[in-house]
């Protein structure tokens, strides 16, 4: 392989190193492909001496290339991965193999074949584990980043995969525990991101009446402000999420609420705003949010704030713009915890303040 060829192929794959994935690590920040790839590499090296008759190898191979074609597509979640987008990879996958030397290009293309077909123990070991190492991920990050689905999912995802063995039987059984563990210790604070509902009508009124109390501005609440009852501000809602009763020069929005399950009390608001208008655009960005005065300084907005990131990708959205008044030391470090990454700073006029801009990669 020439020096040249060498260098444009690690230019190429280097976008595993960029892209992110559905998986958050223990500092509050997305793992990228490449940081998943590399631990998965050494979950095979570990097992080494379980397998003395697989080509352990050949094993950490398969770890290490398995998601090239995500240099080109990205990460998809598997509950969100569809046969075409299984396809679109398979397609990235031959076109990154292309550019090697015919020797390279074949071994690999040959792994890739192995892999997909999952009939050898090691493509079945690299499989399990790949699977394994997405639970090992998901029971190290703060339960706050887990979608709902996920509370289940993370119970059983890849146990088909993890059955044509003892050792990756028991290595199952004792992530589920962990997960078990992670989510009864959680369970007084479980925390829910719902739309708001008459069932909430009066928890809404005293959200309100608390920023009212406090002479505190509600960001994130779309109009409550002017709303005495929290009826019409539901209405309101709903008729935001609707390009048919979207009032005129407003653009789709969806409101949401964070609500401690334990006493069913409404803790913070947060709105995704589904595209820009020119405000939004240069100073409100994509998602406003607030907590009510009296549960400050426990975590509760950078919860929220993680618990909305998944729905803003389910939006199509691939980064979201957030904006906070500098000085605002709390917000910043919520934006911050989420990877927010600082842009500029900018005046508004309208309120003559200077915000800062943030920009989170989902």
């Amino acid at each position: 392989m020439k020096p040249r060829e060498y260098i444009e192929f690690l230019n190429k794959i280097e976008k595993l190193k960029c892209n992110t994935r559905h998986s958050w690590t223990s500092s509050g920040r997305r793992e990228s492909v490449a940081e998943h790839s590399w631990r998965l590499s050494v979950m095979a090296m570990l097992c080494a001496d379980e397998y003395p008759e697989l080509d352990i190898n050949k094993v950490i191979r398969m770890c290490l290339v398995h998601d090239f074609g995500e240099a080109v597509t990205g990460d998809i979640p598997s509950f969100y991965k569809t046969n075409t987008h299984e396809k679109e990879e398979e397609k990235a996958i031959k076109e990154l193999l292309s550019s090697l030397p015919a020797g390279i290009r074949e071994e690999l293309s040959d792994l890739f074949d192995e892999m997909y077909a999952l009939e050898t123990p090691e493509a079945r070991l690299f499989k399990a584990l790949d699977n394994m190492e997405a639970v090992v991920s998901h029971n190290e990050a703060d339960i706050s980043t887990w979608i709902p689905l996920e509370y289940e999912e993370n119970l059983v995802y890849g146990q088909k995969n993890t059955e044509w063995s003892a050792w990756t039987r028991e290595l199952r059984e004792e992530l589920r525990k962990d997960s078990i563990k992670k989510i009864e210790e959680n369970k007084m604070e479980e925390l829910i991101l719902i739309k708001p509902s008459a069932e909430y009508a009066d928890q809404i009124k005293e959200y309100r009446q608390e920023f009212l109390d406090a002479g505190d501005s509600m960001d994130g609440t779309g109009a409550l402000r002017r709303f005495d009852d929290p009826l019409d501000f539901i209405q309101k809602c709903k008729d935001y999420e609707s390009p048919e009763t979207l009032p005129a020069d407003r653009v789709l929005a969806t409101q949401f609420m964070l609500v401690r399950k334990s006493d069913s009390k409404v803790l913070g608001m947060l709105q995704v705003r589904h595209y820009f208008n020119e405000y939004l655009e240069k100073f409100g960005g994509h998602i406003g949010y607030s907590v009510r005065p009296s549960e400050r300084r426990k975590g509760y907005a950078k919860q929220m704030l993680k618990m909305a990131l998944p729905y803003c990708r389910e939006l199509g959205l691939d980064k979201v713009l957030i904006t906070c008044i500098d000085g605002n030391i709390g917000s910043e470090k919520t934006i911050l915890a989420n990877g927010g990454v600082y842009e500029y700073t900018i005046h508004e006029p309208g309120e003559n303040v200077d915000l800062k801009r943030f920009w989170i990669k989902l």
